[in-house]
């Protein structure tokens, strides 16, 4: 018997204040995810190093995945900043932020795609999400 684990990974991203009035590279992000289940695949917050929120996120979907279905929704969520990020002693306390899930339709396996734009503190950044479903 083959037992398969897989493991589930929330990443954090920090729409920081310090991006006023500029468009922001692409990023890329790959999570896994189980078929036909939701998950939170990315949590978005906007804070100030105090962990205080520091202004409003407006996301969209700017490509829809042909696999599944996004829901972005405002709420509480634990930043993962890394050690060196000023933010970081804010990992410990929940902070308003998006959350962003997606479900694959049931039974599907393979990958699938989407993108989200985020507009926060005047910067401009799009974020594409290549899902792999198992």
């Amino acid at each position: 018997m083959k037992l398969k684990v897989l493991v589930f990974i929330t990443t954090t991203f920090t729409l920081s204040a310090m991006a006023l009035a500029q468009s922001v590279p692409t990023q890329v992000v790959a999570p896994v995810v189980p078929t036909g289940k939701t998950r939170q695949v990315a949590f978005f917050p906007f804070i100030n190093p105090d962990c205080s929120v520091a202004g409003d996120i407006d996301a969209r979907v700017v490509k829809q995945p042909e696999h599944g279905d996004i829901d972005l929704e405002q709420g509480p969520g634990f930043p993962n900043f890394k050690p060196d990020n000023v933010r970081s002693a804010c990992n410990t306390r929940s902070v308003p932020g998006t959350r962003v899930k997606y479900t694959s339709k049931d039974g599907y396996l393979g990958k699938d795609a989407f993108e989200i734009e985020f507009l926060a503190g005047g910067a401009d950044v799009i974020w594409k999400f290549a899902v792999t479903v198992k």
